[in-house]
């Protein structure tokens, strides 16, 4: 499907029942992955692992640490659908 011109609103989708909704500027505050990343930087960081064995066993923790609520949480707080 080709792509309308940046300011126009391809017509021919509109006219066939199509609406336009712009997306917002892109913000690090609703981006679900945004916040899941800084949790995992944080405890990698708290790790403080120096070695790649070490690194690797940090990150399976920390990803182990992450709650199947607590990644709904990043969902709800982004306003995605959750449904």
């Amino acid at each position: 499907m080709p792509q309308a011109q940046l300011g126009q609103p391809a017509p021919r989708y509109i006219s066939r029942g199509a609406q336009l909704h712009y997306l917002p500027a892109y913000s690090p505050d609703f981006n679900p992955i945004e916040m899941a990343f800084s949790k995992l930087k944080a405890l990698l960081r708290k790790a403080a692992a120096r070695d790649l064995a070490n690194l690797i066993t940090a990150a399976a923790c920390a990803l182990d640490s992450f709650s199947a609520s607590q990644c709904l949480n990043f969902f709800l707080h982004a306003n995605y659908a959750t449904n």
